[in-house]
Order: C-alpha cells, then sequence, then structure tokens
C-alpha cells in the first residue's frame, strides 16, 4: 500500500474538532497535526488520479464543509505528499508564513467576478465605438487591392491597444465600487478577447450581502453590451499561495 498522502487544506489544529467526512475517491479525511497548525489529507488514491467532475467535486465539497468550522488555505486539486512525514516537515518549516495566510484570510471568503463584451464580434464593436479606429480600418481597407501584412499588423496593434485601455478603464470603475467592501483584489489575465476581467475578491464572509449590493452599482454604469457573472463565496484559493509542490521539488 502507498504511503502517499493527498492534500485538501492547511488550517490552525485547534480549529477543527473532529472531521467526519470523506474525501476524494471517499477516502478517509483526518487532520495531521504539527505544532499549532494541522493538514488535513486522506490516503492518496491509487492509481492516476483524474480532475473528472465527481474527484473535483469531492475535493471542493470538503473544503466547502471544512470553511463551516475553520479558517483554512485549500490546496490546489491533486496536491500529493510522499509521506506524512514531508506534510510534518512542510508544516513546520514554513510555519510563519503560512500563519499569516491564515491571518490575511480569516473571516473571508472569495468570489470570483467576470465581466464580458456581450457583443456578436469585438472588432467592429470597437471600429463603432472608437472614430481613430474607425478611420484606421477605413484607410486601410479603403482601395481594391488587398491590404498588406503590415498593414493589417498595424491595425490589429491598434485595436489591441483600444482593447486594453479599455479593460483597464472599466476595472477601474468596477474597483472603484468593490474596493470597501473587499479586503483584496486580484486579477487574472484576460483568456478571451471579449473578457473586460477576471477579478478574484476576498470578501468578509458577514459582507456578502453588501458585495453584491456593490456590484450592482458598479454594474449600473455599463451599458447592455456588458454581462456580469460572479461565483457562490468558496475558499480563497486566489489568496492562499500554499507552494507545497515547491517545497516538494527543492527536498522541503
Amino acid at each position: 500500500m502507498s504511503d502517499r498522502i493527498y492534500l485538501y487544506a492547511i488550517a490552525e489544529a485547534d480549529s477543527i474538532d473532529a472531521l467526519d467526512a470523506t474525501g476524494v475517491r471517499d477516502a478517509a479525511v483526518e487532520l495531521l497535526r504539527e505544532g499549532d497548525l494541522a493538514a488535513v489529507v486522506s490516503p492518496a488514491p491509487e492509481g492516476k488520479l483524474r480532475p473528472r467532475r465527481r474527484n473535483l467535486a469531492a475535493h471542493h465539497d470538503l473544503l466547502k464543509a471544512l470553511m463551516e468550522q475553520a479558517t483554512i488555505l485549500p490546496m490546489a486539486f491533486g496536491v500529493l505528499a510522499d509521506s506524512r512525514d514531508q506534510v510534518s516537515d512542510f508544516l513546520r518549516r514554513h510555519v510563519g508564513t503560512l500563519r499569516g495566510q491564515l491571518e490575511q484570510v480569516r473571516g473571508h471568503a472569495e468570489i470570483g467576478l467576470r465581466v464580458e463584451w456581450n457583443v456578436d464580434d469585438i472588432f467592429t464593436h470597437f471600429v463603432e465605438q472608437y472614430d481613430d479606429l474607425r478611420t484606421l480600418r477605413d484607410s486601410v481597407y479603403a482601395g481594391e487591392a488587398e491590404p498588406s501584412r503590415q498593414e493589417k499588423i498595424h491595425l490589429g496593434e491598434q485595436f489591441d491597444a483600444f482593447l486594453q485601455d479599455a479593460r483597464a478603464a472599466h476595472r477601474r470603475t468596477v474597483e472603484a465600487h468593490l474596493r470597501e467592501v473587499c479586503r483584496a483584489i486580484e486579477g487574472d489575465e484576460p483568456t478571451d478577447e471579449t473578457d473586460v476581467m477576471n477579478l478574484a475578491c476576498l470578501v468578509p464572509r458577514d459582507g456578502i450581502e453588501r458585495f453584491e449590493e456593490a456590484l450592482g452599482a458598479a454594474a449600473q454604469e455599463f451599458s447592455d453590451d456588458f454581462t456580469f457573472t460572479y461565483t457562490d463565496s468558496m475558499a480563497p484559493y486566489s489568496f492562499a499561495d500554499v507552494a507545497f509542490e515547491e517545497a516538494q521539488a527543492s527536498g522541503g
């Protein structure tokens, strides 16, 4: 039988009274204590662990249950340790950093916010919005001849510049409303041209309603060309930098 351990979260050792729960593949979950910290772990599943819906749901459901009784630093899905000793050593060596991060997220949850342009064609939308871009587009395609590669590249670069400026301006508008109701806000790089922003918001757990009100006020400043979507409150993944894999690779 393998000695490998699956990690779910880090918490203060005295913050979780009992664990009547199962984890990925119905594995029994336990607390591995080291000083005043503890790792929530289970035996590593046999065979290759894939991020299938059932496995992901088991991981996230356990974290959600843990959040009901403790402040936690969540681990990403699929983090494994070679042994219990390796986990204990990690907790000992990084106790100061982990304590600091637990204090940062105490009493808070993460809410993800995504804003998108709700338009049929993002380039056409920008051409209609910005005179300078429309003038450049018209000059590039004014003649009967096909524009040169360099002309197309220049037009694309100008479109991207307008896109980045618009994203930055819209993010400032949204953050102006959310700053007072969030402890911290982090942003991820857009993954699609129609993405305006992807934000992770660290929100007091007793302030979710105020966050929603502030978000509603922000959305009022945008036209129907934009779509706002946000997640339920969840474990603070974006605000927990528990780099166990790096420690493992360096022998920590």
